[in-house]
């Protein structure tokens, strides 16, 4: 199975699905990782995390930001931001991210964390500008916008992820063969081209490092759904 940051994510806010990434499924390997980006409405007048931070603080409450439902990666993020800049934010959740990017540009809603293939056409356009993006290195997409760090908000690289997970009870050298499967599929020339026009990078990451990193993400996205009272 390819499981995604939003399968992880979906668990904690819904506790009654029946199954357990960490009991239920074995690491195969986590395939690749791409940044959301920050991204305003450019009425706003603001042109960096600092400056929206400011805004946001002389406007408790009132700052509109999409999300595409409660327990999303979009969500967890701007929740995270909330946190982290000492603000509050309110959530508006939409059926998906193209009606997200639509009330952007329309000045329906202030700020949304996105993928940024999904709006680098807005973005290159100046219909929705952008201040960060939520990864430790910049993207290759939008060379010029900082990092989350760079802008002053730190510790803040939480990518979409995609990784490969087995049955448990798989052999750990069947999962060893598919582990270097993926790894060689992943870093063919043609795969690589493709994953960065999505804004996407391949992912080295052995079995048990993945295994490790999913408890880590478990935790972390844990404790940001139970801080800001995420429920669906």
């Amino acid at each position: 199975m390819v499981a995604a940051l939003s399968t992880l994510t979906y668990k904690i806010v819904h506790p009654e699905v029946p199954f357990d990434l960490t009991k239920d499924f074995t690491p195969v390997a986590l395939l690749a990782v791409g940044p959301l980006v920050m991204a305003v409405d450019p009425k706003l007048g603001v042109n960096s995390v600092k400056e929206f931070t400011a805004l946001a603080k002389s406007r408790p409450g009132q700052i509109l930001f999409g999300t595409v439902g409660p327990g999303s990666l979009p969500d967890l993020c701007g929740e995270l931001y909330a946190e982290r800049a000492g603000v509050k934010l309110v959530q508006v959740p939409y059926p998906g991210s193209p009606q997200v990017t639509t009330d952007l540009i329309g000045g329906r809603i202030m700020m949304s964390f996105q993928i940024t293939s999904a709006i680098i056409g807005q973005i290159k356009s100046g219909q929705i500008k952008a201040l960060a993006v939520a990864t430790d290195k910049r993207s290759d997409l939008l060379p010029d916008v900082p990092t989350m760090a760079e802008a002053g908000i730190p510790d803040f690289n939480t990518p979409l992820w995609f990784g490969l997970l087995a049955p448990a009870g798989t052999p750990r050298p069947v999962i060893d063969k598919l582990a270097a499967a993926a790894k060689q599929a992943m870093h063919a020339p043609d795969t690589v081209d493709l994953l960065r026009k999505q804004g996407f990078a391949p992912e080295d990451m052995e079995p048990d490092q993945f295994g490790a990193f999913i408890k880590s993400e478990i935790a972390r996205w844990s404790a940001v759904v139970s801080d800001a009272n995420i429920k669906e």
